[in-house]
């Protein structure tokens, strides 16, 4: 962009405002452009992270009815198990809020190994659950100390068994 700012020799004061209003008005319009460019780029939605790989199968809630458990590994910290205290068949989204082992919802819970695991709070939601089709959702579940574990998931049905009551 070039502004001119030569005055024009038949007009002896106008020339100079004259040349100067473009001027300003393409720098104004030069940054509103840019501002609009690093408003868009600051909408954009981020890099979201990759779906985690689960495994969800059959389970038995507390007093022998159904439930469904889904296992997330999380690499060398172990893995989360989430369990859902109700027959897995939920039409359409459904989200839990999981606050505490007693909660008669579900629970969460963080296995770090065979012997060790940590209670966890937070919700999960559920984009249906069938046991004819793998179940997406995602989570966001949080350690007493702090530690936050969220992310979505594709869960697989597994193989497991369960007997309840």
């Amino acid at each position: 962009m070039e502004c001119n700012l030569k005055a024009s020799p038949t007009r002896a004061r106008e020339p100079m405002r004259r040349a100067r209003r473009p001027c300003r008005m393409m720098k104004t319009q030069l940054a509103l452009t840019v501002m609009l460019a690093l408003l868009l780029a600051a909408c954009a939605p981020s890099q979201q992270a990759p779906t985690l790989a689960a495994t969800i199968n059959r389970d038995c809630g507390p007093a022998d009815g159904p439930a469904f458990t889904v296992e997330i590994p999380m690499d060398a910290r172990g893995k989360l198990v989430v369990s859902i205290w109700q027959a897995p068949e939920i039409s359409g989204r459904a989200r839990f809020t999981l606050t505490d082992p007693t909660d008669a919802t579900g629970s969460a819970t963080l296995f770090t190994t065979a012997d060790s695991f940590e209670p966890l709070s937070g919700t999960i939601t559920f984009e249906g659950v069938s046991p004819e089709r793998p179940v997406q959702g995602d989570l966001r579940l949080i350690s007493a100390s702090g530690e936050v574990f969220e992310g979505a998931f594709t869960a697989e049905w597994g193989d497991f068994q369960a007997y309840c009551g």
